[in-house]
């Protein structure tokens, strides 16, 4: 896949995250719940042992956990599996 066909498939699905109502660039974890069909604890389990999606962390022990679209779509491009 060449670096354009990856893009657009990034912009893809990130227009698909526009069409189910997630227009924001930062996502809650249970928005990437509901997109990606991982449950909260899973992407928590993720976070911890530092796999699965990037996040960002808010400030202090109480920061919460946030997700860019981006990343999200990106995470979703990098697990299909293509066939001819």
């Amino acid at each position: 896949m060449t670096k354009e066909e990856y893009e657009f498939e990034i912009e893809k699905e990130l227009e698909g995250f526009r069409k189910i109502g997630y227009r924001s660039s930062l996502l809650a974890p249970a928005q990437v719940k509901a997109i990606v069909g991982k449950s909260i604890s899973t992407l928590e389990s993720d976070r911890m042992r530092s796999t699965g999606i990037p996040y960002i962390k808010g400030p202090g022990k109480k920061g919460g956990v946030l997700y860019r679209a981006r990343s999200v779509a990106k995470w979703i491009v990098d697990r299909e599996i293509k066939t001819a």
